[in-house]
């Protein structure tokens, strides 16, 4: 009987088909980047060496690596309407690890604020609001995106996005 039943394992194995492989992170180069925006809204940025700036009201910065991307940017909870957080995120997300939405980026965003604050919530006075700094880390198609917001009403919002382990 037992014979049986490996056999019987071992042709299944055989004829069923292989799980799908996981998706990778793909490193993306500056001419990947240029590809996916129009060239004339991208320059080199002044600070890091290397980095890219996007030509819009919010300036997001992004820094290539081999192994990883960071893209950031100055935020208040408004955003630009053309180049919005999520839709560049989504953007790259989909070129370096798969298949991405705004949407998906804007619920990742949302979650991210919505998580409790590191800090204790302290007033600033006037219209510069009060203290917040969030974290939210996850892995989607083989990546691993860490999420930060940190500052005052206008805060610095940033991912960082690298192989998942």
């Amino acid at each position: 009987m037992r014979r049986i039943s490996w056999r019987v394992l071992a042709l299944l194995a055989v004829l069923l088909p292989a799980a799908p492989a996981a998706a990778e992170f793909k490193p993306l180069t500056e001419a990947a980047v240029r590809a996916l925006f129009p060239a004339d809204k991208i320059r080199p940025a002044k600070t890091p060496k290397g980095a890219l700036a996007f030509e819009t009201w919010r300036e997001p910065e992004l820094v290539l690596g081999p192994a990883r991307f960071m893209l950031a940017m100055h935020w208040n909870g408004l955003d630009d309407e053309e180049w919005p957080m999520p839709r560049i995120l989504a953007a790259l997300l989909n070129a370096a690890c798969g298949p991405t939405t705004p949407a998906d980026a804007d619920a990742l965003v949302k979650q991210l604020y919505a998580s409790r604050s590191l800090v204790p919530r302290r007033e600033l006075g006037g219209n510069a609001g009060y203290t917040i700094r969030h974290r939210l880390t996850v892995t989607r198609h083989g990546c691993r995106i860490a999420l930060a917001a940190e500052g005052a009403r206008w805060n610095t919002l940033g991912a960082i996005v690298t192989p998942a382990q």
